[in-house]
């Protein structure tokens, strides 16, 4: 094997250094500089680890790795470097999503203990009020609000009238919304 920089190959003897001493550096420096991240920069996103690693191994693809003269401040500065990127990065994909919910009508909302409660509740209601139907009348539920089906299709799969399927909606409707008003009232 060639043992000449100048063949373009570096030197196995260079290469176990090399080697040597960024494990060496790693050992060295990864628990403090994680420490010093978590301090600075919170435990993440983007998690302090996965910035001193991510500081590394960017170290690591440099050539002239001797060059550098203070090896510690560099990599702090890599890491730093590295964190304000993610940062960014994550800032930008927040407002972006934020954006596309707004442009699209929805709104961004946090899930709260009482919103899940009251989800749940509302489900109770209509569960319940579900049940007071006649079997007509879920069946006519099921297939226009829940399957999408128009009047037409439900009469041709079922022999119905779309008179019949009007009117059994409507008082289907009229008994749920009693239902779950009637229930949220009692609430409060």
């Amino acid at each position: 094997m060639p043992d000449k920089l100048s063949d373009g190959v570096i030197p196995t003897s260079l290469d176990r250094h090399r080697r040597l001493f960024l494990d060496r550096l790693y050992r060295d420096h990864i628990g403090n500089l994680v420490d010093w991240l978590r301090r600075h920069y919170g435990g993440g996103p983007p998690s302090p680890e996965d910035i001193a690693q991510t500081a590394f191994t960017k170290l690591t693809a440099l050539d002239d790795i001797q060059r550098i003269e203070k090896i510690k401040p560099y990599l702090y500065a890599t890491a730093v470097n590295v964190a304000l990127d993610e940062i960014k990065w994550i800032k930008r994909t927040v407002a972006f999503s934020e954006h596309e919910l707004h442009r699209t009508g929805h709104a961004l909302e946090e899930i709260t203990p009482d919103r899940v409660y009251e989800g749940r509740e509302e489900l109770t209601l209509l569960s319940q009020a579900m049940e007071g139907l006649s079997d007509k009348q879920r069946e006519i539920i099921r297939r226009s609000r829940f399957l999408g089906q128009t009047y037409a299709r439900i009469s041709a799969e079922t022999g119905w009238s779309s008179a019949d399927i009007s009117r059994q909606l409507s008082a289907a409707m009229v008994t749920i919304q009693a239902a779950t008003a009637n229930g949220s009232t009692e609430d409060k």
